[in-house]
């Protein structure tokens, strides 16, 4: 069976390229994908960073590989002893602009054995593209259905200088604490931090957000939940409506579903215009299957059964029967690992780390659990680099690192990036 060779600038890759990618697989077996290198246009990413994303997007399909050339790619094709060219197409613009390229293509020496194939889009997919996805991202829509998580990560992180990592654990396991110190800590090393507790994010949508939309939230919450659950300001009684939910796993999962897009909704407008590092923290992000948010990169806070029980004893003046309810309503530690490890398995993304949180956590722990964190959500190096820069006294550490990387990530630099 004969290899065909899909070309493309991949800036980033999409689902729309994978399913086009995919479809030329089963076609032809084996499919070289070719980045292409365009003087005249101005990339996101480097000609290096695009490669990877592509390799790591398409790793789960057999009989793909990924390069890239300069120059025409029909030369390309000839140089390598290729003669089948597939391109997917999503409109009539895209197939009037892929004619009009092989045109060019086969006016040239020796193109005379190249042919071309045209792969239109799957239904529901003709609309995903590069532009439309930075177009989502940059205002911070939800773009988990255009590509996949090691894309968003990226192009987040390029586009917005976002960085976001996941914190979770039963109740009662400190993770208000580690975010506390984690925050001491950036702050000690000119790293901006901020901290986002999406379950007060969740308290405040039941109690005392305005907006329609939150308000619509709290009439289906008593619509699901029943009369009871509703306080005479409108707001909803949390206390009633956990005696509701804890322990009884599908009304948690109706609740969870009542609750998962307006907390998207609300997070993002917290995200909206900032850059940093974000920690986004809660209790039932691995339950909740909200682990795409952080880009599957999260931290699992725990600490012994006894400490759990005490800790909530204190914090939330619970008696034993109402400790035993809210611990059972949630995953253990373990089974919060294999959701989150579950997750990352089914995107091939994401990092699991994990810290027992019990009295006498030495700093040296939390200390070595942030450069963790670091390691894995500042990808391109901008949040430590702008902190050595500030260090300095440089007074623009963002525009000098952007500066840098940019000479570093040149279209004709193949293979030394600042990445």
């Amino acid at each position: 069976m004969p290899s065909a060779v899909y070309p493309g600038s991949l800036d980033p890759v999409t689902f729309g390229h994978i399913d086009a990618i995919a479809d030329t697989a089963r076609a032809f077996g084996n499919v070289v994908v070719a980045l292409g290198v365009n003087p005249g246009k101005t990339y996101m990413f480097s000609l290096a960073e695009r490669e990877a994303l592509t390799r790591q997007a398409t790793a789960h399909i057999p009989g793909v590989s990924v390069t890239s050339f300069s120059g025409m790619l029909v030369h390309y094709l000839v140089r390598n002893g290729e003669s089948i060219v597939v391109r997917g197409l999503r409109d009539e613009t895209d197939y009037s602009d892929a004619v009009r390229q092989d045109t060019y293509g086969w006016q040239q020496t020796l193109a005379k054995d190249v042919t071309a194939f045209y792969v239109p889009a799957r239904p529901g997919k003709e609309f995903v593209s590069s532009t439309s996805l930075k177009v989502v991202v940059k205002e911070q829509g939800n773009a988990v259905p255009l590509a996949p998580l090691s894309t968003l990560q990226a192009t987040q992180a390029r586009m917005l200088g976002q960085y976001v990592y996941g914190i979770t654990g039963p109740s009662g396991a400190g993770k208000t604490t580690i975010c506390r110190m984690f925050g001491e800590i950036a702050k000690r090393r000119g790293i901006p931090l901020v901290h986002i507790d999406l379950d007060r994010l969740g308290h405040e949508i039941l109690s005392t957000a305005d907006e329609p939309l939150y308000r619509k939230v709290r009439a289906d919450v008593v619509a699901a939940f029943g009369p009871q659950v509703l306080n005479e300001d409108g707001s909803i009684n949390r206390k009633q409506l956990g005696q509701i939910v804890f322990g009884e796993a599908d009304k948690l999962e109706q609740l969870n579903a009542i609750l998962h897009d307006p907390i998207f909704f609300r997070l993002n407008d917290m995200l909206r215009g900032k850059a940093g590092l974000f920690l986004v923290d809660a209790a039932l992000l691995a339950e909740s299957r909200r682990t795409p948010l952080v880009h599957n990169n999260v931290l699992l806070v725990e600490a012994p059964a006894d400490v759990l029980a005490g800790r909530l004893d204190q914090r939330d003046d619970l008696n034993a029967e109402q400790v035993a309810r809210r611990v059972a309503s949630q995953f253990t530690a373990d089974a919060k690992a294999a959701a989150v490890q579950a997750a990352i398995q089914d995107a091939n993304h994401g990092t699991l780390a994990r810290l027992v949180n019990a009295p006498g956590l030495p700093d040296q722990q939390v200390e070595e659990a942030f450069d963790t964190m670091l390691a894995r959500v500042d990808i391109y190096g901008e949040l430590r680099i702008t902190a050595f820069l500030k260090a300095l006294g440089v007074a623009d550490a963002v525009g000098a690192y952007k500066s840098v990387r940019a000479l570093y990530s040149g279209h004709d630099r193949f293979y030394h990036g600042l990445a």
